[in-house]
């Protein structure tokens, strides 16, 4: 199956990302509402949040959902086998 002529490899990356940045996302900004960090100027927040969310999106969530989306993957295949 080909979408956009790139195949699921590119779907299945981006089910990895959004799996992984929308939990992240949702529980860092209410971190921020939790602490009171939403008072500080929209520049501060966007440069916390970014500083902590990419290096954590890259070194651990992404690579941990698509791992599991792999082994998810070949386990519903070698069942239908």
């Amino acid at each position: 199956m080909t979408i956009g002529g790139r195949g699921p490899h590119r779907l299945v990356q981006m089910l990895a990302m959004w799996l992984s940045i929308y939990p992240a996302l949702t529980l860092a900004l209410w971190l921020f509402e939790h602490f009171g960090l939403s008072r500080l100027a929209l520049p501060l927040r966007t440069l916390i949040l970014t500083a902590v969310l990419v290096p954590t999106m890259v070194y651990v969530l992404i690579p941990g959902v698509t791992n599991a989306l792999k082994r998810a993957t070949r386990v519903g295949s070698s069942a239908k086998s």
